[in-house]
């Protein structure tokens, strides 16, 4: 039994370490993956603790990590069960993408053509049930992980790998939108996303295009960061183009 315990926690640093490594996943995917480990491994308190910080400092400019910190905590100090609040909180993220996906269908028509940028599991929820004339998706340079989102929505969509610097023509198309996620928002003042996203919302102003940023309360913080720590994430300024969802 000894030996199993100790299998199972040197599993759980490895998850960890393999997930603070990990540059191509957006926050949401991420925090499902760090909530999944806990539950398969059953870690200790003190090292769910350890994990769930070790993840806060490698991703300082993800809300989603400080949500669940927040939220276990206040569940430790009620006396609760963290097993049993670890579940609720999965499920409160697993939902979260249902309500994203029945929000989103109110601003997108099957004519539209979408214009997305980098990788997240939230995009690939959402283009995966919501069906559209096209999707173009630019590399995202540096790191071109947007070619992981393409192909997982290309079964479900006609969507097209596009280099980051034709994101202009597409954005002048008839009934073209962006939809974009995000690392963290400020509703009305901003948020964090891939580098390259604040060109993408300046073209979208330029050229009278909607928007449509995907947050939620997994990704709302109270104010905007003092520095964006991250060298592939940045501070985006909102603009009135933006359709916050």
């Amino acid at each position: 039994m000894e030996f199993i315990i100790i299998m199972k926690m040197s599993d759980f640093q490895n998850t960890i370490e393999r997930l603070r490594s990990d540059t191509h996943s957006g926050s949401l995917s991420l925090a499902l993956e760090f909530i999944e480990a806990t539950k398969r491994y059953r870690p200790f308190e003190d090292r769910l603790f350890w994990g769930l910080s070790e993840l806060k400092k490698a991703f300082p400019d993800m809300a989603v990590f400080e949500k669940i910190d927040e939220y276990l905590k206040n569940q430790r100090k009620k006396g609760s069960d963290l097993s049993f609040a670890l579940s609720t909180i999965h499920r409160l993220l697993a939902n979260h993408l249902e309500i994203l996906a029945e929000k989103t269908k109110t601003h997108i028509d099957s004519n539209d053509t979408i214009l997305t940028f980098s990788n997240s599991k939230t995009l690939t929820f959402l283009l995966q049930r919501i069906p559209v004339k096209d999707v173009f998706v630019p590399i995202s340079e540096p790191g071109g992980e947007a070619k992981l989102l393409y192909s997982n929505i290309q079964e479900f969509q006609k969507a097209r790998l596009i280099e980051d610097w034709q994101m202009k023509e597409i954005l002048l198309r008839e009934n073209s939108k962006a939809m974009i996620s995000c690392d963290l928002v400020v509703p009305g003042k901003g948020f964090t996303n891939k580098i390259g996203t604040s060109k993408l919302c300046a073209l979208a102003l330029e050229t009278g295009t909607p928007i449509i940023l995907i947050g939620g309360w997994v990704k709302e913080y109270r104010t905007q960061p003092s520095k964006i720590k991250s060298p592939l994430l940045e501070w985006v300024e909102w603009n009135d183009k933006i359709i916050y969802v």
